[in-house]
């Protein structure tokens, strides 16, 4: 019995350790190494490990996610073994900092990092389109050049545009360019508009000049800086304008030395007494002289003065000089030899009469009869006006007011054909009349006609009028041109005197009071002047308001 009893011992703990040795203890799941990595915007990186167990793998940062087949995912998982999964950058606001994110893997209940991830950050760039005006798509530019073009005098007007990988505005151009401020969002595609257009200022345009245009960054304090040139005016370039950069090709003065200006109502005198012209070239040299018969001669009634912008002008008239024209000469010194023109302090820069004289076939072409306006432009003094001969009565009705007329050059200081060139310079006059005259003519008489002149006179054979008398619209609106509707015939007499009567014309104040402005009524001899179309005598009338 007790044999048995050990036996059965024996086999119990014989099998029980059978049973222990066939029990398996869990393994614990082997990482991968941690890696790292990096990533630009935009790209994608493939990563490889080896797994000896199911895992997870999942990302610390939003701009990063895991290409399931054709799906982002923000985690992935999978079987044991090797593997690779593919990573990319998406929605990152931020590029121009670099960003760094950790990739983790789950396996069992433990979880470490695959690896670390550094985005690097974007550089800006920056774009410079360039467009020619008549070009349907623009390209791009590494740098900005501008050319002075000789023959078409002046700087070729492009569109220029940016692009650039963030929302970007022009800070500044150089101060020699003439271009305005403009800006745009992050783009590969340029925008030109009617603010796109890019020059040269006009004060800039003689010398070479270089700077950057600054592009700033609408959401930071970064720029970045384009190169900008200009080449400047060839050495035998010459521009000149007023002292308002204003085109011109000829200056007026009165007789008594006053600018006269171009107006609506022709030439107007100013108070001004010089001209200032703005000379744009390397450097120039000057001249004034009267061309004629005998070919240039010296002129002493205007004196140049060379100045920081160009030239000033102004006047020493005599008698001698009225009615003058001029020409004020401009010459690149380039085109000169070091004996040519004057170094002295008074005349510095003037062209010696010798070079003028030999180089009459650049300013003056004597077939055509016409200047060189690329080197010279005129300047004229207006004659002096006559104080004798002639004159007007003027008066409403017969015995109504008497207005008192003006010699032309008395309210004007200049010479009346200046307005219209048939006009009598000795014998045009001006009244001032109320804008409404009632129901009662103005009466107007040329003086110093003959005795039996008529300004109306009938033809009985083809039974019509004959009109020496005419009136022509200055300002405003007057019936020019409807002589039989605006004039009949008067007799009209001088304050003081009314024994002798003076023949000439009543202007129906219908008409009249319906005009405004100024006109100039035309007193004609006979049919010979009016054919020709130059009265002997002529009266302004403005309407005052």
């Amino acid at each position: 019995m007790k044999k048995t009893a050990f036996y059965v011992i024996t086999a119990l703990a014989a099998l029980s350790a059978l049973v222990g040795c066939n029990k398996e203890v869990a393994k614990e799941p082997t990482f991968p190494q941690t890696q790292e990595l990096m990533i630009a915007v935009g790209e994608q990186l493939d990563v490889t490990f080896t797994a000896d167990a199911a895992w997870k793998l999942t990302i610390d940062a939003n701009w990063l996610a895991f290409v399931d087949g054709e799906t982002i995912v923000p985690q992935l998982s999978g079987a044991a073994g090797e593997q690779t999964v593919t990573i990319i950058t998406t929605d990152v606001t931020d590029i121009f900092n670099e960003g760094t994110a950790v990739v983790e893997i789950t396996m069992g209940k433990k979880t470490q990092t695959l690896c670390n991830i550094t985005r690097t950050a974007e550089k800006r760039t920056v774009k410079m389109w360039i467009k020619d005006l008549l070009a349907a798509e623009g390209g791009i530019i590494p740098s900005l050049t501008l050319n002075y073009d000789s023959e078409w005098k002046g700087v070729k007007t492009f569109q220029l545009a940016f692009t650039a990988n963030f929302d970007w505005a022009v800070q500044s151009y150089p101060k020699w360019m003439d271009a305005t401020l403009v800006s745009g969002t992050a783009s590969d595609t340029p925008v030109f508009t009617t603010d796109s257009y890019v020059s040269v200022k006009l004060d800039s345009l003689a010398k070479a000049h270089s700077g950057v245009i600054v592009i700033k960054d609408q959401n930071s304090d970064e720029t970045i800086s384009l190169n900008a040139t200009y080449s400047g005016m060839g050495a035998n370039d010459i521009l000149y304008f007023t002292e308002n950069n204003k085109e011109f090709w000829e200056i007026n003065f009165s007789w008594d030395g006053y600018l006269m200006e171009k107006t609506f109502d022709g030439l107007t005198a100013t108070d001004k007494t010089e001209f200032n012209v703005n000379v744009y070239s390397q450097d120039f040299c000057w001249a004034v002289y009267n061309y004629g018969d005998y070919g240039w001669e010296a002129c002493y009634w205007l004196t140049p003065k060379m100045t920081e912008k160009g030239l000033k002008l102004t006047t020493d008239i005599t008698p001698y000089d009225y009615g003058q024209t001029t020409r004020v000469i401009l010459i690149p010194k380039a085109m000169l030899g070091e004996n040519d023109y004057s170094t002295n302090s008074y005349s510095y820069g003037q062209i010696n009469y010798s070079w003028i004289s030999a180089h009459t076939e650049l300013l003056f072409n004597a077939s055509t009869g016409e200047y060189n306006e690329t080197y010279s432009f005129g300047a004229s003094v207006g004659d002096k006006p006559s104080t004798g001969g002639g004159g007007f009565l003027a008066c409403l009705g017969d015995y109504m007011t008497h207005y008192k007329p003006v010699k032309f050059q008395e309210k004007y200081p200049y010479d009346p054909t200046m307005l219209m060139p048939s006009l009598p310079k000795d014998n045009t006059w001006c009244i001032e009349v109320p804008a409404n005259i009632g129901t009662y003519p103005l009466q107007l008489a040329p003086l110093g006609f003959p005795a039996d002149w008529y300004a109306i006179t009938y033809d009985s054979a083809t039974e019509t009028a004959n009109y020496l008398v005419a009136i022509v619209s200055q300002t405003g609106s007057w019936p020019e041109g409807q002589e039989s509707k605006v004039f009949t015939h008067a007799n009209i007499y001088a304050q003081g005197d009314w024994n002798n009567a003076h023949n000439g014309v009543a202007f129906s104040s219908e008409y009249f009071n319906e005009a405004s402005g100024k006109c100039f009524v035309l007193f004609f001899k006979d049919a010979a002047e009016k054919e020709s179309k130059k009265p002997s005598a002529a009266i302004e009338i403005s309407k005052l308001q």
